[in-house]
């Protein structure tokens, strides 16, 4: 099964990479194959003053329960 996702993150708190206080938007593609859930999205920078961070790649690996 293949699913495409719509997310908003916020940074806070020390985020390694990035400054705190930053918001991000972005689209991701989780895909499941038996228990292994796959991830992969680009968020872009929305709001807050880090201009050395516009595009953000994800990429993830989970186990579904």
């Amino acid at each position: 099964m293949i699913a495409g996702k719509i997310s908003l993150m916020r940074t806070w708190n020390n985020p390694v990479g990035l400054e705190e206080d930053q918001t991000y938007s972005g689209l991701e593609l989780e895909g499941n194959f038996y228990s292994i859930s796959f991830n992969i999205g680009l968020y872009y920078h929305i709001s807050g003053d880090d201009d050395d961070h516009n595009i953000i790649p994800t990429l993830g690996v989970g186990f579904v329960f």
